[in-house]
C-alpha cells in the first residue's frame, strides 16, 4: 500500500484570486455568507474572512473574525 499524500493547505485572507462560486459546504447559510457577503464585510472592515486553501484558489474552508462581540449578560 502507498502512503496516502496529505493536501498542503495554507491559510490567507479572502481575495479575489479565490473561487467563492465553486465553494459549498453543505450548509446554504454558510455558502451565501462566502460568496455574497464575505467581500462586502472585507470592504467595510467589518470582518476579516481567511480561508483555507491547497492551491491558492480553491477554497476547502473559510473563517472570519470580526471586531465586534455580542454582550450575552445584557440579552438576560
Amino acid at each position: 500500500m502507498g502512503e496516502r499524500e496529505e493536501p498542503n493547505l495554507v491559510v490567507e485572507p479572502l481575495g479575489a484570486k479565490h473561487d467563492r462560486a465553486a465553494f459549498s459546504c453543505g450548509n446554504d447559510e454558510l455558502d451565501s455568507y462566502l460568496r455574497k457577503q464575505a467581500g462586502q464585510d472585507l470592504k467595510k472592515r467589518a470582518a476579516v474572512p481567511f480561508v483555507i486553501t491547497p492551491d491558492h484558489k480553491t477554497i476547502a474552508g473559510f473563517y472570519t473574525l470580526s471586531q465586534y462581540a455580542v454582550d450575552l449578560a445584557g440579552s438576560r
